[in-house]
């Protein structure tokens, strides 16, 4: 489906469409539901975010429009609607465990995720919270630009060509940006890992092998719980 397209059906939606609700439904929540149960969550959690997204997205509350309006067509529905199914589940996640909202999303997401490479678990288990602060601190310290690529990229599931269409610039040369956005990010990992002295380049260079193979799924579970 094309972001006009995907843009045609969340307006319909927005307007009270009830075939257009049907047609989303049938089309992104089976998707959905395999996601949430990739984050490790039971079948009744999945029933009751998939619930919660329903009454989200499609119900006007507090005077306010449904939410499905606010879909723009920065990238496509599909990745769109998976951002708000995340947001929910980790809003289940936390409610489970009586913690407070926006607390140790990170942690939760991270936990969620299919399993690591056994063979690095242990180097990741051991330095999980000085990895987890070298991470943070060379995403953040990403310019503007290069974050907003890898958002657009990994979170909004825009591709080169469209990145491409919202710079303005020929696709080789969005991907170009990517790569060395990428490229600086894990670069700024291993300087930080490596300035904190706890880690050995062996370890670092293994764990960054392991975060290089799940680049972008890292990348997208730090900007979503970012936000």
């Amino acid at each position: 489906m094309t972001s006009a397209s995907d843009q045609e059906l969340a307006a319909a939606c927005a307007a009270g469409s009830a075939p257009a609700v049907a047609a989303l439904e049938a089309a992104h929540f089976g998707g959905l539901r395999l996601a949430l149960r990739s984050m490790r969550l039971q079948p009744h959690q999945i029933d009751d975010v998939l619930q919660d997204l329903r009454a989200d997205l499609f119900v006007p509350r507090d005077g306010r429009p449904a939410r499905i309006g606010e879909y723009q067509g920065r990238g496509t529905l599909k990745s769109w609607l998976r951002v708000c199914a995340t947001r929910l589940a980790l809003k289940h996640l936390r409610r489970a465990r009586g913690t407070a909202p926006g607390a140790d999303d990170d942690a939760l997401l991270e936990e969620r995720a299919p399993a690591d490479d056994p063979e690095l678990a242990c180097i990741k288990d051991s330095c999980r919270e000085e990895f987890r602060a070298a991470f943070q601190d060379a995403l953040s310290s990403l310019g503007e630009r290069e974050r907003a690529l890898l958002r657009l990229y990994t979170v909004d599931g825009l591709s080169i060509d469209e990145i491409g269409a919202v710079y303005r610039v020929h696709r080789a040369t969005a991907a170009r940006w990517i790569a060395s956005a990428e490229g600086t990010l894990l670069d700024r990992t291993r300087r930080a890992l490596m300035d904190r002295g706890r880690i050995g380049r062996a370890d670092c260079e293994s764990m960054l092998r392991l975060v290089q193979s799940q680049l972008a799924a890292t990348i997208r579970r730090r900007l979503v719980a970012a936000t």
